[in-house]
């Protein structure tokens, strides 16, 4: 359905005008398959000045299927992850009825349209080679339980329980190349044809012999952190990217805000032999079971041997946290960079003592000084003109207000809002560096 990408030519029902912001987004999520996005700023009456902003998201670059959208709110940060009804995103009268709703009232559009996965959609694409292998598995869980007769008999649940199983396969199919192929690819997009010893980035000089020590294995794991927009995560890449480390093979970056214990023993295990990044690792360095998991990580033994309790996998397997084949005790040899918006202080001390830590923690002076120096890395798809006049917007409000909200984040988020509300920009800047003066 390609009214995903020319959204802004359609006339919809309660919108004035819809902009479309240049490029297309690549979204790559732990447990998720890879997707891309194109983002949209809607206005109306409800939405003037402010406009709502949304992301048509589909597995293809393509935009043949929309997969679901997702609504951001007014700071830029995302707020809503809608996927869509099949007939919703394989009609064009209703997906156009769908953001008209969504423009007017987002809470009854999310009660209505957040639903699950369409199996069907799965079959279409599976390799028809693994189809012997994925039966072999179906018949091997059901002929397990002591119900054979009544479950054999029932076509509905054999289909089921292939569909899932073809669910499970694709999904993890999507985060293998999400995480190794199409991460490259970005990288490559985004470094390639630049220097390592680039002056634009001095600023992070010393972050990145940190993220060496790492690399050259002179440490089991490091910690770093400090508060979001930052770009910790891109110069963690940015390194990996120029030491010639692959996407995939020699390290995996996972998001960890939303990790159980479970899940991050699970993810240790499968990445026991190379470089473990989990960004946005804030949560699970509060809770104590982590923690001691993460101790004997860091410890300064010749053998690091990680165990989990088994009631801390029975626990999680409801949410499928960890695998079967996971095993209740093994060596660790990777190495493990932990990336939080956590302040150095408020992390475990005996943690601190076994895995050094790096703050990266810029003033607003400090971040626009360095703008003006790399503003050609950001957002490359825009010209530099519409880059330089939102920048020295910016630089206006700081002069009247030393508090905004000024990182290299929000600076993206305005170029957006530029791009997106050339009428009333300025506005939505104020709302995303928080400009109170």
């Amino acid at each position: 359905m390609k009214i995903a990408t020319k959204l802004d030519s359609v006339k919809i029902k309660n919108i004035n005008k819809i902009t479309r912001i240049p490029g297309i987004e690549t979204i790559i999520s732990k447990g998720n398959p890879k997707l891309f996005g194109i983002r949209y700023f809607i206005f109306n009456s409800k939405f003037k000045k402010i406009p709502l902003v949304i992301r048509i998201t589909s597995l293809k670059k393509n935009f043949d299927v929309i997969y679901g959208v997702d609504v951001f709110s007014k700071n830029g940060k995302n707020a809503i992850e809608l996927l869509l009804k099949p007939e919703v995103i394989e009609s064009k009268e209703k997906f156009i009825e769908f953001i008209s709703q969504l423009s007017m009232n987002t809470k009854v559009v999310k009660e209505s349209y957040n639903v699950l996965n369409n199996y069907l959609s799965y079959l279409n694409e599976i390799d028809p080679k693994i189809v012997g292998a994925l039966v072999s598995t179906v018949i091997g869980t059901m002929t397990s339980g002591i119900l054979v007769y009544s479950i054999l008999s029932s076509g509905i649940l054999v289909y089921s329980i292939l569909s899932y199983k073809i669910k499970e396969w694709k999904l993890k199919k999507e985060a293998d190349e999400a995480s190794g192929p199409a991460e490259q690819a970005i990288n490559d997009k985004l470094f390639g044809g630049t220097k390592y010893n680039d002056p634009a980035f001095k600023m992070y000089a010393n972050l990145q012999n940190f993220i060496k020590y790492v690399v050259l294995g002179k440490a089991p794991a490091v910690i770093i952190c400090g508060p979001p927009g930052m770009s910790k995560t891109h110069i963690v890449k940015r390194t990996f990217y120029f030491e010639n480390l692959k996407a995939g093979k020699d390290y995996v970056v996972e998001k960890g805000s939303t990790l159980n214990v479970a899940a991050i023993y699970d993810l240790l295990y499968k990445n026991k032999n190379r470089i473990l990044v989990l960004d946005d690792f804030d949560s699970p360095l509060k809770n104590e079971d982590t923690v001691n998991m993460l101790k004997a990580i860091t410890d300064s033994y010749s053998k690091r041997i990680i165990s989990i309790p088994r009631e801390k996998t029975h626990a999680a397997s409801p949410q499928s946290d960890i695998s079967p084949d996971t095993p209740s005790k093994f060596e660790y040899k990777g190495r493990l960079i932990i990336i939080t918006n956590l302040k150095k202080k408020d992390i475990d001390r005996a943690l601190l003592s076994r895995a050094p830590a790096f703050e990266v923690n810029y003033n607003p002076k400090e971040i626009l000084n360095y703008l003006d120096k790399f503003i050609h890395t950001i957002r490359p798809e825009v010209d530099e003109k519409t880059k330089r006049e939102v920048l020295d917007y910016i630089i206006y409000l700081y002069a009247k207000d030393k508090n905004i909200e000024v990182n290299f984040r929000s600076f993206q988020n305005s170029i957006d809002a530029k791009v997106g509300n050339p009428l009333y920009w300025k506005e939505m800047v104020h709302t995303i560096v928080n400009y109170k003066a």
